[in-house]
């Protein structure tokens, strides 16, 4: 299907990227960006997670589910990378410049290193669900980022202090339309 970005296919292992240079935005009214995705069939219905993101164009070593380190990234998790207690945690967050700026996760703890995928726990239920679901981010000149899943199945809002100063008057990078996954 020509419509749609497929970042990984079912088999273990796999990471995918895609970046879309944005020719001369101008940020400074705010924006809105919306699309569909679709997680799930894969191994334990899928994993890590995916991003989406407005900001640099380079993961700089990070994995595909926790976003871009440059702008804003909007990140789906479904799958509880272990700490070393065998604890873990899944869900979705919003971040800034690689900082946290609003997340709703979900805390597991694992046995012999084995969480397989949270599915059954929200928010991470709503999405590793293998159907495709809408996801609206609009991000207005204050640095308000709100977050509209499935029409209004879910939303959440995170305030980015200073926004405007710090991603459109001093980035030294060409913005970009990022999904990334692993």
């Amino acid at each position: 299907d020509p419509t749609v970005l497929q970042l990984t296919s079912t088999d273990l292992g796999q990471s995918g990227q895609a970046f879309y240079r944005l020719a001369s935005p101008d940020l400074t009214a705010g924006f809105e960006l919306q699309f569909d995705m679709y997680t799930g069939d894969g191994l334990n219905g899928g994993a890590d997670g995916q991003c989406v993101s407005i900001g640099n164009n380079d993961l700089m070593g990070r994995a595909g589910e926790d976003g871009v380190p440059q702008g804003i990234a909007v990140c789906f998790d479904e799958y509880p990378n272990l700490l070393d207690d065998d604890t873990g945690d899944a869900g979705i967050s919003i971040l800034f410049d690689s900082a946290v700026v609003w997340e709703h996760r979900v805390p597991v703890t694992c046995s012999d290193g084995n969480c397989g995928v949270v599915s059954t726990k929200r928010p991470v239920s709503m999405f590793a669900d293998a159907t495709w679901h809408h996801v609206r981010l609009s991000v207005d000149t204050s640095g308000r980022v709100a977050l509209d899943f499935d029409h209004g199945e879910y939303q959440a809002v995170a305030d980015i202090d200073e926004f405007m100063l710090r991603f459109v008057h001093t980035r030294a990078y060409d913005l970009h339309l990022g999904f990334t996954g692993r």
